[in-house]
């Protein structure tokens, strides 16, 4: 930032008080600036540990930089304050193996890693770079294992009734030499050629026979002319319940010949024989309406509307001529 003093003077140049120049907005007194590029440390990283175990030797480069230019001397006066804290530019490391935790196959080898300074003394791991700490875990190979197969129990049987399948998971496993199998999963090759079975069959109390679906005849259709309905028993024989997906049908439509429509219950009567009360179709100025016929035995049937109700409320009352 630049800075610069700001006061109220007259013609002559004499400073007067602040009052005297408030009707001039007054000048700002800081504005941004910007100067050189600074310098700055940096370091390369570490290189890897001179060994894979025990004492060795970690370094890296470490110098003075600008961004336009590559490199600066150490004595820059810029870097001096930040030098002392990447001036340790190189750490010993000592890696302590230990052997691999499998007695055969597959198993981890591990070390533990430790920080030190140029003298070889102990420092607190934070002085090293943790980006550039050797693992302390790596796989490792002993001797072969010897494989077993391992089963697992037997699944339930594949059935409730009659025969069925039962199923167990069959593995390769690697044993160790205290007896304790591994986790992992080896091939199938590795085991012996004698391989156990992994299903086998069993046999439950014999299902209950199916029974069987028997249909009676059809009964004469429900109407002597038009569309009807025809009715069948349908009953289960052999067994205690049937298949219900099998169930025949136990009524279904008819239609023996179209209906001649009459136009009161007198014709019903004389022209289609009909005796007995119940409800028919006549036709009434163009209209086919459902009505009831009764003193069907008598010369002059009457003749009672149908209500959409139904049965329970079919009467009549007559008022005047309504």
């Amino acid at each position: 930032m630049k800075e610069r003093q700001i006061v109220c003077v007259d013609q002559n140049q004499t400073q007067m008080e602040d009052e005297a120049c408030a009707h001039q907005n007054r000048p700002r007194t800081q504005k941004a600036c910007r100067a050189g590029p600074c310098p700055g440390w940096r370091a390369n990283q570490w290189r890897a540990c001179s060994v894979s175990c025990g004492a060795g030797v970690q370094s890296r480069e470490v110098f003075c930089r600008l961004k336009t230019q590559p490199r600066l001397q150490q004595k820059y006066v810029s870097c001096r304050e930040s030098y002392y804290s990447l001036m340790n530019d190189f750490s010993l490391c000592v890696c302590v193996c230990v052997q691999c935790n499998a007695t055969c196959g597959r198993g981890v080898r591990s070390r533990s890693v430790i920080c030190l300074d140029g003298g070889m003394n102990v420092v607190p791991e934070r002085v090293c770079d943790a980006s550039d700490k050797p693992h302390t875990h790596e796989p490792c190979l002993s001797a072969t294992c010897q494989h077993v197969w391992v089963t697992a129990a037997w699944s339930q049987c594949s059935v409730s009734c009659g025969s069925g399948l039962q199923r167990r998971v069959v593995r390769c496993s690697a044993l160790t030499s205290d007896l304790r199998l591994t986790s992992d999963l080896q091939s199938f090759s590795q085991c012996s050629e004698h391989r156990p079975t992994d299903s086998r069959p069993c046999r439950l109390p014999a299902c209950p026979s199916a029974g069987a679906w028997s249909a009676g005849p059809w009964s004469q259709c429900s109407q002597t002319c038009g569309a009807g309905v025809m009715r069948r028993t349908v009953e289960c024989v052999g067994a205690v319940t049937c298949s219900s997906s099998s169930r025949p049908e136990s009524s279904a439509t008819c239609r023996q010949t179209d209906c001649e429509l009459l136009s009161s219950c007198r014709q019903l009567q004389v022209k289609g024989g009909v005796r007995r009360d119940g409800e028919h179709h006549i036709t009434v100025r163009s209209r086919i309406l459902r009505v009831y016929c009764a003193e069907m035995h008598s010369t002059f049937p009457k003749e009672y509307v149908t209500l959409r109700s139904g049965q329970t409320d079919n009467y009549s009352e007559v008022y005047g001529y309504r």
